[in-house]
């Protein structure tokens, strides 16, 4: 669920470290994190469906590409 609010929140720490910024990794990460997390786990959601649908999508191509073969 929060992969993606995570990966962003790390990418956001390595930004400020590799700036010059301090080196309190833990929180700095989860001030990112706290900071938009309700978004991240919105686009999460959204790319999540669209795997699903992208899943289903092959998964009933195959079938009707098998069945016609057998035809």
């Amino acid at each position: 669920m929060t992969i993606f609010a995570a990966t962003t929140s790390m990418f956001s720490v390595v930004k400020n470290w590799r700036n010059g910024g301090d080196e309190r990794i833990l929180s700095e990460f989860f001030g990112a994190m706290k900071k938009s997390i309700f978004q991240k786990i919105l686009i999460n959601f959204i790319f999540i469906l669209f795997f699903i649908v992208v899943y289903e999508d092959l998964t009933l191509m195959t079938s009707i590409q098998s069945s016609l073969l057998f035809l």
